[in-house]
């Protein structure tokens, strides 16, 4: 379709490969190039492509003097809700339980 051929080289010698990278550095320049011409700041990183999301690095770590105390509160609400429905299914659960052993229970004889 596109009349590509694959071709062997070794891999630690760019020298042997001349026309492979006389293209690298075509397609480098470029894009070089391009990217002068028409300069944008969000640009997305080889990282958000792949994985969706901006990388995190430290600068983009929260500073002390960041107000965050509403998504804490809220991230401890919503945690204290969680813990309660959990305990309040694993009652239910337990009665249930207890119930069935209930009826199939039998007494023991000595």
């Amino acid at each position: 379709m596109l009349n590509v051929h694959v071709k062997h080289s070794s891999p630690f010698m760019p020298q042997s490969n001349g026309r492979p990278e006389r293209m690298n550095s075509v397609v480098l320049e470029a894009l070089r190039i391009y990217t002068t011409q028409y300069p944008r700041a969000d640009w997305d990183s080889p990282f958000e492509v792949m994985f969706g999301k901006p990388i995190r690095t430290q600068l983009s770590l929260p500073s002390p003097d960041d107000h965050q105390d509403e998504t804490l509160d809220s991230i401890r609400e919503a945690t204290e809700v969680s813990a309660e429905a959990a305990r309040a299914a694993l009652e239910a659960a337990a009665r249930a339980t207890e119930a069935r052993l209930a009826q199939v229970r039998r007494p023991c004889r000595y």
